[in-house]
């Protein structure tokens, strides 16, 4: 036992220089997981509204960063058993058992757990304060005083991070010890033969990816883009794995079928080289090509909702203080409308933009294209949704004096249209002398899937027998009239006047929204998404460097020789230099265009899903993506330009 915890210490210390990058990672990942985890099961209020939204924003934040660390942690872990399967080989050739090699990778991964999880845990701890005014300051919230450990947080980091590094240990001995010697002696150069060309995974790949980017581009229906995304995400997913590991190199061959490019120096060499470099790395590139994904659709996105956050509340709420009065009497919904103005007036509550109306909805479902009008729909799913208007309310609200005679009508439709110049209601026949360009009504919750329709028929009676003809009487027996305005007056005095309003109607059907109450709500849910974001975005950001710095490492290695032999062929260091450069350069950015492009056959149904959460400013999330990706595309030069340098040195030192 002692020996193989020699031979543990002797292996770790050796291989600083790829152990230390996973241990950054294990470490940055556990202080994120930590956070999470400590913000969930803080002891208090986050907010004094909306706390249970937020938390489950944390809660799901959790769930995603343990996932995200089981996978990267395994995956990056490869790489280094990789690089030590021959010094394992080497070991068992020279007398050491397969059941002591088990043993001292099992005091390495114990090793690397607790020296890993412990900082990460140190390190959360030492931030955890600093993300709670952060998550604080998103939420619009007041900071709070004091620093405090969680005990739960610690605990649970530990056993996730413990079972993840259990799984890593359980695979890593498996693929060691069910391997031969020879196998292990040869792993580091496995795959020197020319890959074939698999023309099965190339079309599988293309058939994949187009199918998650033509459901991208034809889901028009926001709950159904919310639905298909992960089908979509999934068929990607597969596509680019596919393409990168036999697409590329089906490209690559043909290129090299065409002799006049082919047979010219500096192109015999890249696409030589490349070849090569598309089989070892082409799952690495297709990894860091899905997180750079990642990585731009979570941080736009989360971040359009946060900037958004007003212009969701507007959607929603047309108005800062609104009253719905529902089964009210035409005379009795006019003398509601005067009483609640006198309310506000006693509160002093400013009223501006005031729109006071009466109308009667029924929605009625779509078959063939047609609007049925034989029955009614409670759900506005594939329908069609009518609002009757009696003549005097819609003169009222308008300022307007107009005119109708039995079975006329004036038509609204802000969406599409699907009636002629009548409309025939089981035999009540409206003429429609006039479509209205506006109406000063609320606008229509984007999620809505019916088309709405505005009736204004001459009265009160018409209104009647149009429900009476719809056969939905039992179903709606009275008015519905709408009270809306805007005000700035300070919280506390419309939240009064909400109060004195059910007061004063105490019995009656009413519903009173103000925008003061629903604000808090979503500022804690969106700027817990996007706290949310921010740290997913720097794991994927850091998961992506990690696999960019071993890929490179790995790389090195490998080209060493190859570079020699190169310069002994007659090469110069220039053009050794050049040709080296260019194929990383093209291995390097191939990733980063395929995400850019993935985010751009992504962007129409992400944007419709961002009407799930009544946001629909499109000029917003175009600006927000872009910018993402401008700021991604640098932080990637960097890291390109760092993890490049390690690669030099590699290749130059042989």
């Amino acid at each position: 036992m002692n020996l193989c915890a020699r031979l543990a210490f002797g292996n770790l210390r050796r291989g600083a220089r790829s152990t230390l990058p996973f241990l950054l990672c294990v470490a940055g990942t556990a202080a994120m997981f930590y956070n999470l985890c400590f913000l969930d099961t803080y002891p208090d209020p986050l907010i004094a509204a909306g706390d249970n939204e937020l938390r489950l924003m944390l809660s799901f934040g959790v769930g995603v960063v343990a996932i995200f660390a089981l996978v990267v942690l395994y995956y990056t872990n490869s790489f280094l058993l990789r690089r030590r399967k021959k010094e394992f080989g080497l070991l068992n050739v020279l007398g050491l058992e397969k059941r002591h090699l088990a043993r001292m990778m099992a005091i390495e991964t114990l090793m690397l757990a607790l020296v890993g999880t412990g900082a990460g845990i140190a390190l959360g701890i030492l931030l955890s304060k600093l993300l709670l005014l952060l998550l604080l300051k998103l939420v619009r919230n007041a900071p709070v005083l004091g620093f405090s450990v969680s005990l739960p947080a610690i605990g649970i980091t530990a056993a996730v991070f413990g079972a993840i590094f259990l799984l890593i240990l359980a695979s890593s001995v498996r693929s060691v010890v069910l391997a031969r010697p020879a196998e292990l002696l040869s792993a580091s150069n496995a795959g020197e033969r020319e890959p074939k060309t698999r023309w099965l995974l190339a079309a599988v790949g293309i058939l994949t990816l187009g199918g998650g980017y033509t459901l991208a581009l034809l889901t028009r229906d926001p709950i159904q883009a919310m639905g298909m995304f992960f089908v979509a995400v999934i068929l990607v997913i597969i596509g680019t794995y596919c393409l990168f590991t036999a697409g590329s190199i089906a490209v690559l061959k043909s290129l090299r079928k065409n002799r006049r490019y082919y047979y010219q120096t500096r192109h015999f060499i890249n696409v030589s080289g490349l070849i090569y470099r598309m089989k070892r790395n082409a799952a690495g590139l297709a990894s860091i090509c899905i997180l750079s994904t990642m990585v731009l659709v979570t941080v736009s996105t989360t971040v359009s909702l946060y900037s958004g956050v007003d212009d969701m509340l507007r959607t929603m709420y047309p108005r800062n203080f609104a009253v719905y009065g529902f089964d009210f009497e035409p005379a009795e919904a006019d003398a509601a409308a005067e009483t609640l103005g006198a309310i506000a007036d006693q509160h002093g509550v400013s009223r501006e933009s005031l729109i006071s109306y009466r109308y009667y909805a029924i929605a009625y479902g779509i078959r063939d294209g047609v609007i049925d009008f034989s029955n009614g729909y409670e759900y506005y799913s594939d329908g069609a949704r009518f609002e009757f208007i009696p003549l005097a309310s819609y003169n009222a609200l308008m300022g307007e004096s107009r005119t109708l005679s039995p079975g006329e009508a004036l038509l609204y439709t802000p969406d599409k249209n699907l009636l002629g110049d009548s409309v025939d209601i089981n035999g009540e026949v409206y003429r429609i002398t006039e479509r209205l360009s506006a109406l000063n009504v609320p606008t229509a919750n984007v999620l809505e899937r019916a088309y709405r329709y505005y009736l204004i028929v001459p009265d009160d009676e018409a209104v009647l027998r149009i429900v009476k003809a719809s056969n939905l009487a039992d179903r709606y027996e009275g008015e519905t009239f709408y009270y809306g305005f805007d005000t700035d007056s300070p919280d506390a005095l419309q939240l009064d006047a909400k109060a004195s309003v059910h007061t004063a109607f105490r019995g009656h059907a009413l519903s009173v929204t103000l925008v003061c109450e629903q604000w808090a709500d979503f500022v804690s849910v969106y700027g817990g998404l996007f706290f949310v974001g921010i740290i997913l975005g720097l794991l994927f950001l850091m998961a992506t460097v990690l696999i960019i710095y071993y890929k490179q490492v790995s790389e090195g290695f490998d080209d060493a020789s190859r570079f020699e032999i190169m310069k002994k062929v007659g090469l110069s260091d220039d053009e050794v230099r050049g040709t080296v450069k260019s194929q990383v350069l093209t291995v390097f950015f191939l990733p980063l265009c395929a995400a850019f492009l993935h985010v751009a056959f992504a962007f129409p149904m992400v944007l419709r899903m961002l009407r799930i959460f009544n946001l629909d400013n499109t000029l917003l999330f175009v600006v927000t993506t872009a910018a993402t990706c401008l700021a991604f595309a640098l932080v990637y030069t960097v890291i390109y330009g760092v993890t490049a340098r390690s690669y030099y040195r590699i290749v130059n030192a042989a």
